[in-house]
């Protein structure tokens, strides 16, 4: 069953660690891309470093909802995605940074 997830700059959504608010440097993909597992969709930067994220999940890019340019604080969401909701079980890491 098709669900609509939104990707936020969250520890757990990006599997990795966040305390500090990131700045969106530029998207990766556009509005209505379908995605694989490790496409890049994102380029942000997290306390003056380059960090690029990595979708973990194959799934349809609905709305890009931050801007570039914008400072993301904990639960800021950057992207809306629909997803087959069968695949990501619940926990899930939506995201990983490298």
């Amino acid at each position: 069953m098709p669900i609509y997830c939104d990707i936020g700059y969250d520890s757990r959504m990006l599997n990795a660690v966040l305390t500090e608010p990131g700045l969106l440097a530029r998207w990766s993909v556009r509005e209505r891309a379908m995605l694989s597992p490790n496409d890049e969709i994102a380029v942000l930067k997290i306390d003056g470093t380059e960090a690029r994220v990595h979708v973990r999940f194959p799934c349809f890019v609905e709305r890009l909802v931050a801007k570039p340019g914008e400072l993301l604080h904990l639960g800021s969401v950057l992207l809306r995605v629909l997803a087959d909701g069968e695949e990501i079980p619940e926990g899930f890491r939506y995201c990983s940074l490298t």
